[in-house]
C-alpha cells in the first residue's frame, strides 16, 4: 500500500534534491554553443539507441511505449521523492511562480488539503483491542513526544552552514510520529497494526500541544528567540486538526467511495505536501544556491544518525526492559512501537515551520533537512523491515 509519507526507493540518494537542483541551474547557465553541443550529442546517442532497437526488430512505437511504461512504473513507485525533487528544481529555476503562489495564500490551503486527505484515509476500526497493549502504547507516546525531542539539544551543538540546517533538524526531532508510513511498515512487518495506528493518532493529537512546549524549551533558548506557544497551538489546530476531523467525518459517510480511490488520494496528498516546500524554496532561492554540497551531505548524515539513535533507544526499551511475556507477542508489539516511535512526520513539520514564519530563519532552508531526513528514515526502515522478515523466515525454516 502506498501512502504520502512512504512512497520511496532505496536507490535514491539522500542528497538527490539538492544535487539535481544545482546541476539543473548549472546546465541552464551554459552559453548557446555549449547547449547546442550537448543537444547534438544527445540526439546522436538517441539515434544510436534507436538504430540498435530497430536492428533487434523493435519498432519506434514499441520502443517508446516501453520507455514510457518503465518511466510510469518508476514514477508510481517513487512518487513522493520524485515530486520533492521536482519541487526543489522548479522552485530554484522559476522562483517567481512560487512567490506568486505564496502571495495568493496557497501554502495554507495546501497544508489544509494534506490533513483533509489524511482524515479521509484514516481507518480507526482496528484500534479497539489495543487496550491489552496499553503499556507499550504509553511508552511509545512518551518516547515520541517527550524523550526523542531531547536530541534537539545535541543537534544544535553542531555547526553546519547555514545555521537553518541544524535548526530545521532540531525542529524535526520535536515532531510526533509519521501519519501513515509507520503504520504501513508495521503492517508490512506483520506486527501490531492497531497499536501503531493508536500511537499515530494519540501522538499527533497530543503533539498539537507538546510541539510548542518542546520547541520553547529545547530549541528557542539556544537561538535566543521566543516562541508564542499559544498562537502556535491555535495555528496547528486550524491547519491540521480541523481538516483532519472534517476528513474523518466525510469518511464516515462515504468510506467505500474513498477506499476505492486511495491511490489517487495518496497522489493528491503528495502534490499538496510538496507545494509548501516549493513555495518556501522559491522564496529562499538565493540563500539555497549559496549552500555548499558538503553541508547538505553533512546535515543528511546527521539526520540519519538521529534516526538511528531513536531506533536504538526504542529497541533497547522494548526488548530489554519489558516483562517476560511470550516472545512472539513481545515481537508483535515491539516492532510496532520501534517503527512508529522512531519516525518523525514531515507534514506537521512543514506546518510548524510555516506557522513560525521567519522567526528561526529562512523557511526554505529549515524545510530542506526535514525533507532529507524524512526520505532517509523511510528508506532505512524499509530495509530494516525486510531484514526482520528474512530473519523470521530463516528461523522458521531452521525450526522445521
Amino acid at each position: 500500500m502506498r501512502d504520502t509519507e512512504s512512497s520511496t526507493h532505496p536507490s535514491l540518494p539522500l542528497v538527490a534534491m539538492a544535487f539535481l537542483s544545482h546541476s539543473m541551474l548549472q546546465f541552464t547557465s551554459f552559453d548557446n554553443i555549449n547547449l547546442h553541443f550537448k543537444l547534438a550529442k544527445l540526439v546522436q546517442r538517441f539515434g544510436k539507441i534507436q538504430a540498435h532497437n530497430n536492428k533487434d526488430g523493435m519498432s519506434n512505437m514499441q520502443w517508446l511505449s516501453k520507455i514510457f511504461e518503465s518511466g510510469a512504473e518508476f514514477l508510481d513507485a517513487n512518487f513522493l521523492p520524485a515530486m520533492l525533487i521536482s519541487a526543489v528544481i522548479v522552485g530554484l529555476l522559476f522562483p517567481k511562480v512560487g512567490l506568486c503562489a505564496h502571495g495568493f495564500g496557497l501554502s495554507k490551503w495546501a497544508t489544509f488539503g494534506v490533513f483533509l486527505i489524511s482524515g479521509l484515509s484514516l481507518r480507526t476500526s482496528e484500534i479497539g483491542g489495543v487496550i491489552y497493549a496499553w503499556a507499550p502504547l504509553l511508552f511509545g507516546v512518551v518516547s515520541s513526544l517527550f524523550i526523542t525531542p531531547l536530541v534537539a539539544v545535541l543537534i544544535l551543538r553542531f555547526t553546519i552552514n547555514p545555521k537553518e540546517f541544524v535548526t530545521g533538524l532540531a525542529l524535526f526531532s520535536c515532531m510526533p510520529t509519521t501519519l501513515s508510513s509507520g503504520v504501513s511498515l508495521t503492517q508490512m512487518a506483520g506486527a501490531n497494526t492497531a497499536l501503531a495506528l493508536s500511537l499515530t493518532l494519540i501522538s499527533n493529537f497530543l503533539g498539537l500541544f507538546t510541539i510548542p512546549l518542546m520547541i520553547s524549551i529545547l530549541v528557542a533558548p539556544t537561538l535566543g528567540v521566543s516562541v508564542p506557544a499559544g498562537s502556535l497551538v491555535k495555528s496547528l489546530v486550524q491547519t491540521s486538526l480541523i481538516p483532519l476531523v472534517i476528513g474523518k467525518v466525510i469518511r464516515a459517510c462515504a468510506s467505500g467511495f474513498i477506499d476505492a480511490r486511495r491511490k489517487q488520494l495518496s497522489m493528491l496528498s503528495t502534490i499538496f505536501l510538496v507545494l509548501v516546500p516549493w513555495m518556501q524554496i522559491s522564496h529562499g532561492r538565493d540563500l539555497f544556491l549559496s549552500v555548499k554540497m558538503q553541508n547538505i551531505v553533512a546535515v543528511g548524515t546527521l539526520g540519519m544518525v538521529m534516526h538511528w539513535i531513536f531506533l536504538a533507544w526504542n529497541s533497547f526499551i522494548m526488548f530489554k526492559c519489558t516483562g517476560d511475556e511470550d516472545l512472539h507477542q513481545k515481537k508483535y508489539n515491539s516492532w510496532a512501537i520501534i517503527l512508529t516511535a522512531s519516525q518523525k512526520t514531515l507534514p506537521v513539520a512543514i506546518a510548524v515551520i510555516g506557522c513560525l514564519g521567519n522567526s528561526m530563519g529562512e523557511p526554505g532552508l529549515l524545510v530542506l533537512p526535514c525533507l532529507i531526513s524524512h526520505i532517509s528514515q523511510i528508506v532505512f526502515d524499509s530495509f530494516l523491515v525486510q531484514r526482520w522478515i528474512q530473519d523470521d523466515l530463516q528461523k522458521y525454516q531452521n525450526f522445521n
